[in-house]
């Protein structure tokens, strides 16, 4: 589902109930500025008028006035999920339903009462809060006409902790890169406390590649059941690696004769506290997939929570995620799992292994044995040729660096300098990359305020961009609908701050702006640089536009 049809729906229906109600839209919108008892969202709706106001040169600096057109749009843009918290905008939709169909404001009417027995008129459903995430939130929206998006703030996730999967699809055939990983891989997973680190870069499919050598090798030597723990540190990377696993095993099982297929996988979405609703299999629990987070595992085992000793005390196989993060934790992990009984293999997956840090780079090294598998042999330390090797093949696609300053027009650049100055030019490099035929561009801003305000800009402007922003206090609902938008092409241009340097995968970016003062050989801009580097014969692009926008203000 895209998110900005849903913006366009709801700010047409504004604009329509405004008209239904004669309201002159330049003189509700100061109304809405002015709101008594709403000072967070005026303030929100003042501050964003001016910001956005100057990036698309509406007049009148200081009180920009917005074009009437783009009143109820710039409203519903800027409110975002919190639209239905404003008193205001309830007023105004219900009255005009209450002149357009009076029928379906007495339905709303009985759905609310049913719940709240004190709303009795009109004036009482204008003021009932509707408290969000909630099924009547989404009836409410249902039958006022707003898009049921607008119900919920996203913190309810609908995905179940554990699944049964059953084995049907085949997958295309590993090729002679990563089979020569998976191939070392099997060495490390026949050793008690084998330990090594996978090297591939971003693009080249490690996620898949290690763990079709994983089930490769206990289905090969069987070892089934088994359990496997996969450890990654956030939301993204522990949903991408769940539904890898799901698809793999159901790949592999095609491969094995029937007396030795596996019926069924266990697996478990071990994160977010997301094994709550489901205690009993936990304990009773012998074998299966257990995807989990460092925050989780982390948390539980400093509790001493019985349910994760259990699952380490029968893990067979450990996969770490981004290796190189969580270091501190990954280490008291390392010295758990060599001193327990079942000794388990455990692999570390990187893009970028070598750390500026060189003692950072040492600890890695003492954690997984010194033991580097990377898919071109004499490569082991040198991610560069890696990269280039892989290129050459179309694996990854070619990098083409753009001189930020060869896209700016400083004859319209306002003069004094500051934040706006530099967020103009930043519109201007965005639109630049546009104009160059780029049509999945992915930023990284300087801090979380530029993306929102950027998302804004590119959208109401007298050009507009379909732009959208998340950062971390973005809802998991609304997440997942704009990154998966911004792979299917309806959002065009995808602003974050920090969130999508790993665990993203969108193979149709073909443009990655980077807005951060950082050196090009740090590991965190080669991952930000990776999110483009999927080439044509891995189903991303040809090649990738990479931007480096290093100024200050």
């Amino acid at each position: 589902m895209t998110y900005w049809p849903e913006i366009i729906s709801a700010s047409k229906l504004l604009s329509d109930s405004l008209e239904v109600l004669d309201e002159d839209k330049d003189r509700w919108f100061l109304k809405l500025v002015m709101m008594e008892n709403e000072d967070s969202f005026s303030e929100k709706i003042s501050s964003r008028r001016e910001e956005v106001g100057f990036l698309v040169n509406w007049p009148r600096p200081g009180r920009r006035k917005i074009p009437s057109g783009m009143i109820s749009l710039f409203v519903v843009e800027t409110l975002d999920l919190d639209l239905l918290s404003v008193k205001e905008i309830r007023r105004i939709y219900l009255l005009a339903l209450e002149i357009t169909d009076a029928e379906r404001l007495i339905l709303l009417k009985d759905l609310v009462k049913s719940n709240n027995p004190s709303v009795e008129s009109t004036e009482d459903l204008i003021d009932f809060e509707i408290r969000m995430g909630s099924s009547l939130a989404r009836s409410y929206c249902r039958i006022l006409g707003v898009p049921t998006l607008f119900s919920s703030k996203g913190t309810s996730d609908s995905r179940t902790p554990f699944e049964v999967i059953s084995s049907v699809k085949r997958l295309p055939p590993l090729i002679d890169f990563q089979l020569r990983v998976r191939e070392l891989a099997q060495n490390i997973f026949s050793k008690p406390n084998g330990r090594a680190m996978i090297v591939m870069p971003t693009g080249s499919g490690k996620t898949r590649t290690s763990i079709e050598a994983a089930f490769h090798f206990v289905l090969r030597n069987c070892n089934w059941p088994v359990t496997i723990l996969w450890i990654a540190d956030r939301d993204e990377l522990c949903e991408q690696a769940f539904q890898s696993f799901r698809q793999i095993f159901i790949h592999k099982c095609q491969e094995i004769n029937d007396e030795e297929r596996p019926d069924s996988l266990k697996m478990w979405r071990y994160w977010g506290g997301l094994d709550n609703r489901y205690k009993n299999e936990l304990i009773n629990f012998s074998d299966g997939v257990y995807v989990t987070s460092v925050q989780q595992l982390q948390s539980r085992l400093r509790t001493s929570d019985l349910e994760v000793k259990k699952i380490i005390s029968k893990a067979s196989i450990v996969i770490v995620d981004e290796a190189h993060r969580n270091l501190d934790f990954i280490e008291e992990l390392d010295a758990r799992f060599r001193n327990s009984v079942n000794q388990p293999k455990m692999i570390g997956l990187s893009a970028t292994p070598l750390r500026r840090d060189r003692a950072e780079s040492s600890r890695l090294h003492h954690v997984f044995d010194s033991e580097i598998i990377c898919p071109i042999e004499g490569a082991e330390y040198d991610i560069d040729i890696m990269i280039e090797q892989l290129t050459e093949r179309n694996i990854l696609a070619k990098r083409i660096n753009i001189d930020p300053y060869d896209l700016i027009d400083f004859d319209s650049i306002n003069q004094s300098p500051g934040q706006k100055q530099y967020l103009q030019k930043l519109v201007q490099i965005i639109r630049g990359i546009r104009g160059m035929g780029r049509k999945s561009i992915l930023v990284f801003t300087k801090d979380v305020e530029h993306a929102r305000i950027l998302s804004s800009a590119l959208k109401l402007d007298n050009e507009p961009i379909i732009a959208e922003y998340i950062d971390a206090a973005t809802p998991v609902e609304k997440r997942k609908n704009t990154i998966n938008s911004f792979r299917e092409g309806g959002v065009e241009v995808l602003l974050n701050y920090g969130i999508l340097t790993t665990g993203f995968d969108a193979p149709n970016t073909d443009a990655v702006i980077i807005c951060r003062t950082l050196d090009q050989e740090d590991s965190l801009f080669k991952q930000m640089v990776g999110r483009g580097l999927r080439g044509n014969d891995f189903g991303g692009t040809s090649d990738c536009s990479i931007v480096h926008f290093e100024e200050e203000y």
